[in-house]
């Protein structure tokens, strides 16, 4: 189910602040660690909701667009000289992750064979123009 609702909704999040790496040494689920300098997918889980953390992180920009195009953007209030180039990554970040989800959408349609308005251009490896 994961997989079909990243494929409706793209969001993306645009996080500042800082925060202190404590453990860099992760399970790797087979008996192993690994070394990781970010664990994204448990990050915000061990942040959220400790009152003593040294992290001091804000959310500067959040967008979600659904499959149907219905797009919500939030920006932070009271942004300052710095924040601004990282509101334009934000923007730039989604319209990247756009291209890219639209991207994989005509790919798994010209797999399936299902023509799309646009006429699709792939690599000549994989059957299309070079």
């Amino acid at each position: 189910m994961s997989f079909l609702k990243d494929m409706f909704t793209l969001d993306v999040v645009t996080v500042t602040g800082k925060f202190v790496i404590a453990k860099l040494e992760v399970e790797t689920g087979d008996g192993k660690s690994a070394r990781k300098i970010i664990d994204f997918d448990t990050m915000f889980e061990r942040i959220n909701g400790i009152k003593t953390s040294e992290a001091d992180l804000r959310i500067l920009a959040a967008s979600r667009i659904e499959i149907d195009r219905d797009t919500f953007h939030f920006v932070s209030e009271n942004l300052t000289e710095a924040d601004t180039p990282l509101v334009k990554m934000h923007f730039e970040a989604v319209s990247a992750a756009t291209e890219g989800r639209s991207a994989i959408a005509a790919r798994l349609n010209v797999i399936r064979g299902i023509k799309t308005s646009k006429k699709t251009k792939l690599p000549k490896s994989e059957g299309g123009e070079a």
